[in-house]
């Protein structure tokens, strides 16, 4: 600009009230725009739940003695913190898979929904002819038999029924299931083992156990005990 006089006139600088101004903008301005992370940042949070793997393997860490298991042992296998839709895995302590299957046909059941190896759904009840037999141990726990079509809970808390009769003799048993828990600081899966009662060949009834299951894919296992010192209990089971 030029004064009257055709000289140069500097331009004005602005006033403190100016600038006092100018920085109140900018800060309003900042505050929208961290408020708008901040809402974009939540909104991207059930995107991450949604992110949860679908399964994960787990391995078998330590046995310790315990007294809440009908064997005297329990083990743990360790997990970390996943969530409760995350199916565990449970590997063999020689690596395989339940069922000797590939991590990619356990993938697809999981994916299928399919919870028995057989195809059945836990709602539809196995039949005898898929039973177990097995041989009770003399005055001691028997051989551990497996069940060849293992069930899996797909909810926390969930829990397998084992029914198992005696077909000579008498025995006692005990069924292997899994809750979780932790082992010192770690979180994981316990396998421990719950006892049942005394069943003989005469029974009328079938006799069952309810054991926790607690969202793992892993196979239904028992051990039997016959009260004699000399002559093994026979029999069979089943679990769903």
């Amino acid at each position: 600009m030029t004064s009257s006089r055709g000289g140069i006139v500097p331009l004005s600088r602005p006033s403190k009230g100016g600038k006092r101004l100018r920085l109140v903008a900018l800060s309003v301005v900042s505050v929208l725009a961290l408020a708008s992370s901040g809402m974009a940042s939540a909104a991207a949070a059930p995107q991450d739940a949604k992110s949860a793997p679908a399964y994960i393997i787990a391995h078998p860490s330590v046995t310790v003695p315990s007294t809440a298991s009908s064997t005297g042992v329990e083990t743990f296998y360790p997990t970390g913190d996943v969530g409760p839709d995350t199916v565990i895995v449970l590997a063999e302590t020689d690596g395989t898979l339940p069922g000797g299957l590939s991590e990619a046909e356990i993938a697809n059941k999981i994916a299928t929904g399919d919870t028995q190896f057989t195809g059945q759904t836990a709602a539809a009840p196995m039949k005898a002819s898929s039973s177990t037999a097995w041989i009770s141990g003399k005055c001691a726990l028997g051989n551990t038999y497996t069940q060849t079509s293992p069930g899996i809970s797909r909810d926390i808390g969930g829990a397998v029924t084992y029914t198992w009769w005696v077909t000579a003799g008498s025995a006692t048993a005990s069924m292997k299931g899994f809750y979780r828990g932790y082992f010192g600081s770690e979180m994981g899966v316990w396998q421990s083992w719950y006892g049942t009662g005394l069943a003989s060949a005469s029974d009328a009834a079938l006799s069952t156990k309810v054991v926790p299951w607690d969202n793992v894919l892993a196979l239904a296992e028992m051990r039997a005990q016959s009260p004699s010192c000399t002559l093994a209990a026979l029999g069979a089971f089943r679990a769903a």
